[in-house]
């Protein structure tokens, strides 16, 4: 089975380590940043089949790190 790359963009680390968990279980390799900035960054330049992002986050909203993503990258995003 290929190995898919996901990145979860969520201020949430308890939430996004438990998502990680269970994706990892399921076979992705998976990335978590826990702000938008570093979301922005990694979703950029990160090479993911996959962005889950949280919108409701503090400084820079999920909103926000979805155009700065889309400005360069057409990766999928579930948000």
């Amino acid at each position: 089975m290929a190995m898919f790359n996901v990145l979860l963009i969520d201020d949430d680390t308890e939430l996004t380590t438990m998502l990680a968990q269970y994706l990892a279980r399921e076979g992705f390799q998976v990335h978590a940043v826990h702000d938008g900035q570093s979301g922005v960054e990694e979703g950029v330049g990160g090479g993911y089949a996959i962005v889950v992002l949280d919108i409701m986050m503090p400084r820079l909203s999920g909103i926000d790190v979805l155009q700065r993503i889309r400005e360069s990258s057409a990766v999928p995003v579930l948000s």
